[in-house]
């Protein structure tokens, strides 16, 4: 029963974030193409699932200064040590365990419950990290970088740094 409810609330949580994450994704991703576009036009306008939007340069800038701020302020909100550890997971791109990465980082074992999955948890709350596998994480479990961060990462790079340790 407890696996069904996550599973659904996982489905409701991407429902959710999918359109605007898609759309923050695609234009971080073709900025400069849409830069190109808009010096030429006066708006915007394109179809999707049968949707038509008519936007103008001014909308298409208030949509995407929304979106960008509300990725900035969730990242804001990771604390030093979650961004250190999201450090070490880019730079290991799926070659340590979670086991491995705490006893590095944190002197110590991971334990599900702890303050160190707790960090582990915040970076995958904001779509940052995940296992590779999928699933809780276990002391097994080998996080990888999301395409999400990857994006943020070439758009905003100094959004995620890590401090010097």
């Amino acid at each position: 029963m407890e696996r069904h409810y996550y599973y659904h609330y996982f489905v409701e949580l991407t429902k959710a974030l999918a359109w605007p994450l898609g759309v923050l994704v695609i234009l971080l991703l073709f900025r400069s193409q849409f830069i190109d576009i808009f010096k030429r036009s006066s708006g915007l306008k394109f179809e999707v699932a049968g949707l038509k939007f008519d936007l103008s340069i001014k909308e298409v800038h208030d949509v995407a200064h929304e979106l960008f701020r509300e990725v900035t302020e969730g990242v804001a909100r990771l604390s030093q040590k979650q961004r250190d550890l999201f450090a070490d997971v880019r730079n290991c791109d799926g070659s340590k365990t979670v086991d491995q990465l705490a006893h590095e980082m944190f002197g110590k074992p991971f334990v599900r419950g702890s303050d160190e999955h707790g960090y582990f948890r915040a970076l995958r709350d904001a779509k940052l990290i995940r296992p590779v596998d999928g699933g809780r994480w276990q002391a097994h479990s080998r996080p990888i970088v999301t395409s999400y961060a990857r994006t943020i990462l070439r758009a905003a790079p100094e959004l995620l740094a890590a401090t010097k340790r």
